[in-house]
């Protein structure tokens, strides 16, 4: 971890691979803080395998709804239960920059990630108006000229 602090290394780093590394909910948690410290652009981190657990997903949890920058997270294959879903679940309402979480192979049904998805819902409405200026003209030969204005307004609210 005293590496990953050095500037010229945590300046650049984009992708951070610990998978299978017996990391555990004691070092998930401390990585958590770390990277909730900021200063680390990183994009990419890869947790699976490391039996992180509920307490680890929670404090990745925290970090999650102050990151701007991180893109994708897998969290596959790591015990993290219902406690830790929800604690995602709730972060992800604050951060509109993480594309994927994988949390697939953890101690998660299909009934509690319902739950955790219903909790923060979105519920967004379009609405669409064209209006097309058609001109024609016939003599010998038939020629059509449109042109079409669409201007379009999307409403999204997430509870």
């Amino acid at each position: 971890m005293q590496a990953l602090r050095r500037p010229d290394c945590a300046e650049r780093l984009r992708y951070l691979g610990l998978a299978a590394n017996g990391i555990g909910e004691v070092g998930g948690s401390r990585l958590a803080g770390w990277l909730g410290e900021g200063g680390v652009p990183l994009q990419t981190i890869e947790l699976r395998d490391n039996s992180l657990g509920d307490r680890a997903a929670s404090a990745l949890a925290s970090m999650l709804a102050r990151n701007r920058q991180l893109q994708h997270l897998s969290l596959l294959h790591n015990a993290i239960g219902v406690a830790g879903a929800h604690a995602l679940a709730e972060a992800l309402g604050a951060n509109l920059t993480l594309a994927t979480l994988d949390l697939r192979l953890n101690q998660i049904g299909d009934l509690e990630l319902q739950a955790a998805y219903n909790m923060h819902a979105c519920m967004c409405m379009c609405m669409c108006m064209c209006m097309c200026m058609c001109m024609c003209m016939c003599m010998c030969m038939c020629m059509c000229m449109c042109m079409c204005m669409c201007m379009c307004m999307c409403m999204c609210m997430c509870i």
